[in-house]
């Protein structure tokens, strides 16, 4: 058993973020799909990931909502979430 200071020293104090994805959907709903049907209505939807979330954030900026920085890696899991 480890005393108590081994304790602190090995608990974290990171309570995590929220994703960009989970904050820009509480406040806009439909937001990022209607990005990402935009986006891949100009470059098709057979690019990939990171074709796409580079249009989106390239959309984003036309517009009075939050602008997004989404990555490859954030869009694939915001895909996913939604059974893309």
């Amino acid at each position: 058993m480890l005393d108590t200071s081994a304790n602190k020293k090995v608990s974290s104090k990171h309570k995590g973020t929220i994703s960009q994805t989970v904050r820009v959907e509480a406040e806009h709903p439909t937001y990022l799909h209607e990005l990402y049907q935009h986006a891949t209505a100009i470059i098709l939807d057979v690019t990939t990931f990171n074709e796409i979330a580079t249009q989106i954030n390239l959309l984003s900026t036309d517009d009075e909502r939050p602008k997004m920085n989404l990555n490859k890696w954030s869009l694939q899991r915001w895909f996913k979430k939604n059974k893309g």
